[in-house]
C-alpha cells in the first residue's frame, strides 16, 4: 500500500507558526514604537535607547517571518534524496541566519539590561537628592509669616 507523500506538513506547520508568529510582533514593535516616538515625556538618551531597540526588535522579527518561508520552501522545493549538497548547503544558510538572529536577540537583552541599569542609577541618585533636601528642610527652623508690625 502506498501511503501519500505528507513530508511537507511538519514544515508547513513550522512555517505558519513562525510567519504568523513574525507578523504578531512586527505589528506589536510598531504599536510601541509609535507610542514611545510620540510621547514628548521620553528624554533624548531613552530615546536614542528605543530607537535602537525598535530597529533590533523588527530585525529579529522580520527573521522569524523569513525563516518560517524559507522552511517552507526548502522542504518542498530542495529535493533531499536528489540533491543533498544543495539540501545541506541550503540548511547551513538558514542556521546561518537562526544564528545571527539569536546574536540580534542577546544584543537586544544587553542594551535594555544597560539601559535599566542606568535609569535606575538615575532614580537611586534623584531618590537620595530629594531624601537630602527633605532632611535639610526638617533641619530648617520654621518662621512664621505672621506680619510685624
Amino acid at each position: 500500500m502506498n501511503l501519500p507523500n505528507n513530508n511537507w506538513i511538519p514544515s508547513a506547520v513550522a512555517a505558519t507558526f513562525l510567519v504568523s508568529g513574525s507578523i504578531f510582533l512586527v505589528r506589536s514593535h510598531l504599536r510601541t514604537w509609535r507610542k514611545r516616538r510620540n510621547d514628548p515625556d521620553i528624554d533624548q538618551g531613552d530615546m536614542f535607547h528605543y530607537a535602537g531597540q525598535f530597529r533590533r526588535r523588527m530585525q529579529a522579527s522580520g527573521l522569524l517571518g523569513v525563516i518560517g518561508v524559507l522552511i517552507a520552501a526548502g522542504d518542498i522545493l530542495i529535493p533531499w534524496r536528489r540533491a543533498p549538497g544543495m539540501f545541506a548547503l541550503y540548511w547551513g544558510a538558514i542556521l546561518l541566519i537562526t544564528a545571527y538572529l539569536i546574536l540580534l536577540a542577546l544584543a537586544d537583552a544587553l542594551a535594555t539590561a544597560a539601559h535599566t541599569r542606568a535609569a535606575l542609577a538615575r532614580l537611586r541618585a534623584q531618590r537620595r537628592q530629594l531624601e537630602r533636601d527633605a532632611a535639610e528642610l526638617k533641619e530648617k527652623p520654621q518662621q512664621s509669616e505672621l506680619p510685624v508690625d
